[in-house]
């Protein structure tokens, strides 16, 4: 008998009473002939998932897998009628992500997945946890996201993974990308904790190890993070909180975070013009008026607003002289209100040098304002 069931985090928020988008579905008693049959379409050409053209949902065969080889595609599936629920829901990391719900919504719990929930324990599902590296990641951000203590026999589990050198065979992507994921949560810097204590930290994210080595820089980057999710901070303004932090103490590790940075452009760009602009920021009254306009001309916010706009976002968060700040907010209005027809009929040079000399007065002007002379 062919047989659908809910499973993992849709099931598991349902419990907890938190909203979930995304909803999978495992069949059990099924062949990947009678799923294209009813018109579902392969999700790829060796892995047992199927997608309902309708709704996107996804549909995953019962399956076991076998570990064969290192890392994160180390492993062999089987598909079969014959999987059971039981051995599908197995070889999930967690027992509160191994729970499966029924048509009548009845719950199927094999490894005691809501008594953990009840407890608020994060537990591994069976020994197979060791096999995957990529659950060490996982581990870290359920315990960013739910705030639920790991179980003393699973932080063994990810200490022994991390001694046995398994991490260093994820690809970048697929590790910054449970970076990505942890930065919505409630506590990303719970993330980079759990990896610090089981010894992750030595292999991946080597850079990231500074905030724990300085007390300072820890106590600040966490109040700064909790300051952004109050206020509704978008992910690449929170990695960007990160970034200020460690760029006010040690500007070349932030450095060699953002060019290891595979998290995309927004990312990576608000990062680095925050790394290469934040000393020229904090001493600006000791900056003349071509320093200043070469930091203004490095910053662009004029042609990059929005970005402009993110990093004042983060350094109002991060940094404390905030009249640094309005000045540059200021000039870049004062900037955009330049009458560029006074200029018409010039010589290229000539013109290049009457904006920046209009420019120039600008910014004295206002640094005699906002500043004092």
């Amino acid at each position: 008998m062919i047989k659908m069931y809910k499973v993992g985090g849709c099931v598991r928020d349902k419990i907890l009473g938190i909203g979930s988008q995304d909803i999978d579905y495992v069949v059990v008693g099924a062949t990947a002939t009678y799923m294209q049959r009813l018109g579902f379409i392969p999700a790829g050409r060796h892995f047992p998932v199927f997608i309902d053209p309708k709704t996107q949902i996804q549909y995953a065969l019962a399956r076991t897998e076998r570990k064969t080889g290192v890392g994160y595609h180390g492993f062999q599936f089987y598909a079969s009628p014959e999987v059971t629920l039981k051995e599908d829901l197995g070889r999930r990391d967690i027992t509160i992500n191994a729970i499966a719900e029924d048509e009548n919504g009845q719950l199927i719990d094999p490894f005691n997945g809501i008594t953990d929930l009840k407890n608020k324990i994060i537990r591994h599902t069976t020994a197979a946890f060791a096999e995957d590296p990529l659950r060490v990641l996982r581990v870290a951000r359920f315990r960013a996201k739910l705030g639920f203590e790991i179980a003393d026999e699973t932080i063994k589990l990810m200490k022994q993974i991390c001694e046995q050198n398994e991490l260093e065979h994820l690809s970048a992507e697929r590790i910054w990308d449970e970076l990505r994921k942890s930065l919505l949560t409630p506590n990303p810097l719970e993330f980079f904790i759990t990896l610090h204590n089981v010894g992750a930290l030595n292999h991946i994210f080597s850079e990231f190890k500074i905030i724990f080595e300085d007390k300072k820089l820890y106590t600040k980057t966490r109040a700064d993070l909790e300051q952004a999710i109050k206020l509704g901070f978008a992910n690449e303004e929170k990695f960007a909180i990160i970034i200020a932090n460690i760029s006010n103490e040690y500007p070349e590790i932030a450095k060699s975070i953002i060019k290891a940075c595979k998290l995309g452009h927004h990312y990576s760009d608000l990062g680095y013009i925050i790394n290469k602009n934040l000393a020229s920021i904090s001493m600006l009254e000791s900056l003349n008026s071509q320093a200043i306009l070469k930091l203004v001309k490095n910053i662009d916010p004029m042609r990059r607003k929005s970005r402009f706009e993110q990093l004042c976002k983060v350094l109002e968060v991060t940094y404390t002289q905030g009249k640094h700040l309005e000045l540059l907010k200021t000039i870049a209005r004062c900037f955009n209100k330049i009458n560029y027809k006074q200029f018409e009929g010039m010589r290229l040079q000539d013109l290049i040098v009457a904006i920046n000399t209009e420019k120039l007065n600008i910014i004295t002007d206002l640094y005699n304002q906002l500043l004092g002379t």
